[in-house]
């Protein structure tokens, strides 16, 4: 059953500021799928599962599909049970309405241990949803929401930031004595050392990116697969705890002292906090970087940076959310 409302989905709304970069995200980190961050409706935790291609374990190619999960269920006795209906929606912005979609129609669904999740494989079709005439995809911005039928809460939600470029976002980072050791180097976090305003900055304009990319890690002689013949370069997350979604575009690059060219190379990087650091392991040749004739190592001492090109991320409206 669909319908036109003006109030907006009670318990949770994700928001995004581009669907397009969305769909390159996925692919570039071979996942079908993007999970919201964990929210709190009718006393338990769920989260919003998105398939902007439609789920194909479903038979749903060419449609978008939308489901509602339960979360954290080590938390609930054992052969928990949970009846639920939700209601599923899609923001047209010419209107400025939500579209409703119910799922099966106001019957209760079941949810247990062997099916922790529920909603809809074809939730609209994919040519009618990117249509703009529809209302639905805007100038690559688009809204989705979900209510729960147990009892009423406080809505809550988050927003998927489109990437910006920052106003300013170089780290240099001078390491002495770089060629002589094979221990792992890292940096001070990007708070120090007069930098503190910048990321500031940057913080607020980017809904606080910098508090989970925060240092440089070196590995002078390289990595395992590398050891003896590159020079190893990573940035790295410092909170493996967290569940918020980073993107970033940046450059890393060993400086060049003697006033000719920059060592640099581009990466772009989803950043979950699963993963310590992203990177490249064979940055460049050991050769080179020891060859003092070079300009790259000058009495000693390697300069490294970290420029930051574009940069998105989840973050809760609770806590504050824009460009």
């Amino acid at each position: 059953m669909k319908l036109l409302r003006d109030k907006p989905p009670a318990h949770y709304i994700l928001q995004i500021d581009s669907f397009s970069l969305l769909l390159k995200i996925l692919e570039k980190s071979d996942a079908k799928s993007y999970d919201s961050m964990t929210f709190e409706a009718c006393g338990y935790k769920w989260k919003l599962s998105l398939y902007p291609n439609g789920d194909q374990k479903r038979n749903a190619k060419g449609f978008i599909s939308l489901y509602l999960r339960i979360e954290e269920t080590n938390a609930l006795p054992v052969g928990w049970e949970i009846n639920l209906n939700c209601t599923f929606f899609v923001l047209d912005q010419i209107q400025e309405k939500y579209l409703t979609i119910q799922d099966v129609c106001g019957k209760f669904r079941h949810l247990y241990a062997l099916k922790k999740d529920t909603g809809l494989s074809r939730l609209m079709q994919l040519d009618v949803f990117k249509d703009e005439e529809n209302g639905y995809l805007i100038q690559d911005k688009c809204v989705f929401g979900v209510e729960v039928s147990v009892n009423s809460y406080k809505g809550r939600g988050e927003c998927l930031a489109m990437p910006v470029k920052p106003s300013s976002a170089t780290y240099t980072w001078k390491t002495v004595d770089s060629c002589k050791s094979n221990e792992m180097r890292l940096s001070d976090v990007f708070t120090r050392q007069g930098f503190e305003w910048d990321i500031n900055q940057l913080a607020k304009k980017c809904c606080g990116f910098f508090i989970y990319l925060r240092r440089l890690k070196l590995f002078p002689r390289g990595t395992e697969a590398n050891k003896g013949k590159n020079l190893s370069l990573y940035l790295e997350s410092l909170d493996s705890k967290t569940t918020l979604i980073v993107y970033a575009e940046f450059k890393l690059r060993v400086k060049h002292q003697l006033n000719g060219e920059d060592i640099e190379k581009t990466a772009e990087h989803l950043f979950t906090g699963l993963e310590g650091g992203w990177g490249f392991g064979a940055f460049q040749s050991l050769n080179d970087i020891a060859d003092t004739s070079k300009g790259f190592l000058v009495n000693g001492t390697l300069i490294v940076e970290v420029e930051f090109v574009r940069i998105s991320s989840v973050k809760s409206f609770t806590e504050g959310c824009g460009n």
